[in-house]
């Protein structure tokens, strides 16, 4: 899609993919929450970066590429962003400082 198509159906594409996250989102408190990604999700977030940096050329968007491709699952694995919020910058500081490795420590189990 080209940005200027992207542009003129961006308010729908964008309500679409927002009604889209609702269902892929598993809270783990007041300030974790795992996001559980897929196709649709990684082409509206490079659309938006195009959109936002104004990336023109194919190097660029081939550096882009390269970074979200590998959040897409292939069909026989699960990819999740795990998403910490902290809006006060004093707890945030202090409250990653205590997260250091925990990409290392978490672990998603299901059931069967």
């Amino acid at each position: 899609m080209s940005i200027e198509d992207y542009n003129a159906q961006r308010p729908e594409f964008r309500q679409a993919i927002m009604e889209h996250k609702k269902s892929r989102r598993v809270p783990l408190g007041p300030n974790a929450m795992l996001h559980f990604e897929n196709f649709r999700l990684m082409q509206y977030q490079v659309l938006e970066l195009i959109r936002t940096e104004k990336i023109t050329t194919e190097n660029e968007l081939i550096e882009e590429l390269g970074a979200y491709n590998p959040l897409i699952p292939d069909g026989s694995n699960l990819k999740v962003t795990f998403m910490l919020e902290y809006p006060d910058e004093v707890e945030r500081a202090i409250q990653l400082a205590k997260l250091i490795d925990i990409e290392n420590k978490l672990l998603i189990q299901i059931d069967g």
